[in-house]
């Protein structure tokens, strides 16, 4: 009877692992969604928050889609070097520092065929904790700057 019930406790617990697993790996493809204002312009954003989703980023899409961009958000300032990894699209890149524009890239080139090692690394001239990807152009044509503001609209 002893035995019984520690083997019904040990499929409860393999069964709850199972489940623990499953729920997070189908929480990781959930991308949270934000629309944020730059330069007088509302975006629908991708959110960035999880290690997973800040590693793959826009890679391997196709486009955009119906977003105007992705923001990635790191929870303390740093150099964040952002690589081309398995990209579609080139994409523009600002970085901000609670909110404020720090640095940016324009119309980042596509690198294809390259192995990770030699990516080429773009960086901020300073510590942020916000990127935010737009498709090329979109910084000049909306005559983005260092020191303009981001606003979260709704998240």
């Amino acid at each position: 009877m002893k035995e019984q019930k520690l083997k019904t406790w040990h499929i409860i617990l393999l069964i709850i692992i199972a489940l623990t697993y499953l729920g997070l790996k189908l929480w990781q493809l959930h991308w949270p969604e934000a629309i944020v204002e730059l330069k007088g312009q509302k975006l629908q954003v991708l959110v960035a928050k999880i290690p997973q989703h800040q590693y793959k980023g826009l890679g391997g899409r196709e486009s955009l889609a119906e977003y105007d961009g992705m923001l990635f958000i790191y929870p303390e300032k740093k150099k964040l070097g952002i690589v081309m990894r398995d990209m579609e699209f080139p994409i523009d890149i600002v970085w901000l520092d609670s909110g404020v524009v720090i640095d940016l890239v324009t119309n980042v080139p596509l690198e294809e065929d390259i192995p990770e090692a030699q990516l080429t690394r773009y960086y901020p001239r300073k510590e942020v904790n916000l990127v935010l990807e737009l498709p090329a152009g979109w910084v000049e044509k909306h005559d983005v700057a260092i020191g303009d503001r981001l606003i979260l609209v709704e998240d």
